[in-house]
């Protein structure tokens, strides 16, 4: 992967030891920091503790199964994107996955460069979600400033109209309406 280390961080949860470290190893070389659990449920207290960029699960596990896992960050709007690694057929699992959100699925045994390759695409996918949600932000922010503009245009004379009438400003508006509605009816 070519991304920089920066403040990306990774989960990995799966009840076999021997994965766990293998891939904890290998996620050190491109993760800034690299969580690991050995089960669901403390996989969840990781989470909520530090908010990794992304998650890599087992689907099958004691105490949380990797789809227990992610209806509880769904319920919890928690949407960090997650991997499924598996042992059993993916056909098997897809559905369910893909219905509950899961970015992708890997069968076991895996090359970690296609494991990579899953997260490159990923990361690459997340800084454009970043990009077009900055952009959205940007323009709400632009269209409020504007709304602002035209709020203090309009309301400063009606303000003052008010102070030189020496009325309030909702007997001035009830008198507008009072007038529309004469001149429609």
């Amino acid at each position: 992967m070519d991304q920089s280390k920066n403040s990306k961080s990774i989960l990995i949860i799966d009840d076999e030891q021997q994965i766990l470290e293998h891939l904890r190893i290998e996620m050190a070389k491109d993760f800034n920091q690299v969580f690991t659990a050995e089960d669901g449920k403390s996989g969840l207290e990781i989470i909520r503790l530090q908010r990794p960029t992304i998650i890599i699960s087992d689907f099958f596990m004691p105490e949380l199964n990797g789809l227990e896992v992610l209806k509880t960050l769904n319920e919890e709007n928690l949407y960090i994107p997650i991997i499924w690694m598996t042992g059993y057929a993916k056909n098997e699992i897809q559905k369910t996955a893909w219905m509950n959100g899961v970015y992708e699925i890997i069968e076991k045994p895996f090359e970690i460069s296609d494991l990579k390759k899953i997260i490159s695409g990923l990361l690459v996918e997340k800084a454009e979600d970043f990009r077009v949600n900055h952009s959205k932000i940007a323009t709400k922010i632009s269209v409020h400033n504007v709304n602002l503009a035209i709020e203090k245009q309009l309301y400063d004379p009606l303000v003052q109209h008010c102070a030189k009438k020496n009325i309030s400003i909702t007997s001035f508006i009830n008198q507008l309406v009072e007038q529309a509605i004469k001149k429609v009816a």
